[in-house]
């Protein structure tokens, strides 16, 4: 039963075009934090879908902290990789 849930959640997210926070972070390990504090930023889940927070991104110019399931930092997402990702359509 599982493995049904598994296959239909990933054509679904293929159909519907998901995009988790984890496709578009930039690795932790190539991100410049000097400049990060608690005030601008905001966690979010790898698995969670962008449109859940991207608002906070452009709007409110926070950077996403990007986390496993055990709160382990994966990567960050910001302005930028909204302007890559999505062209600068999306956040003129």
């Amino acid at each position: 039963m599982k493995n049904i849930l598994y296959i239909v959640n990933f054509f679904l997210e293929k159909i519907f075009k998901v995009n988790r926070a984890k496709d578009i972070m930039i690795n932790s390990d190539k991100f410049d934090t000097s400049n990060l504090n608690l005030g601008n930023t905001f966690i979010v889940n790898e698995d969670i879908n962008v449109k859940k927070f991207i608002s906070k991104i452009v709007d409110e110019k926070l950077t996403i902290v990007v986390v496993d399931k055990k709160g382990q930092t994966k990567g960050y997402i910001n302005k930028n990789q909204i302007n890559i990702y999505y062209g600068k359509k999306r956040t003129s």
